[in-house]
């Protein structure tokens, strides 16, 4: 699946990109409208060509960033892990309490998924640019 998910709300599955192994994609979420609670969101498949981008009414705190790889939840079951591979995350940036700083800037938890025990991937360290 491609898609997004604004929590608390479900996954939302983007049919307009058709991502496959090995493509480069960025990703940002914007706050557009501070009064409206409104943000941005663009995912862009460079590899393609293919873009998709929508606004959204969302009410954050705005006191944490995620950069995830995961299992979605579809029509409430979990979806089997997707064979990717490696995923390489580069030049993520976050702007949390007004400082813009990247992955390494704020404190952080490294989640690494299970099923029944069994580790479903491994995870690196960040580097020093992260």
């Amino acid at each position: 699946m491609h898609g997004y998910e604004l929590l608390p709300s479900t996954a939302v599955q983007i049919h307009s990109l058709h991502v496959e192994p090995g493509d480069e994609i960025t990703a940002s979420v914007t706050m557009v409208d501070e009064t409206k609670h409104l943000w941005l969101v663009e995912i862009h498949d460079l590899t393609k060509g293919e873009s998709h981008s929508r606004t959204f009414g969302y009410i954050s705190s705005r006191l944490s960033a995620e950069w995830i790889v995961e299992r979605p939840s579809i029509s409430g079951k979990i979806t089997t892990l997707a064979d990717f591979g490696s995923v390489t995350f580069t030049n993520c940036q976050a702007t949390i309490k007004n400082v813009i700083g990247t992955v390494n800037t704020y404190p952080g938890y490294q989640l690494v998924m299970y099923n029944d025990e069994a580790k479903l991937v491994s995870v690196s360290p960040l580097s020093a640019d992260d």
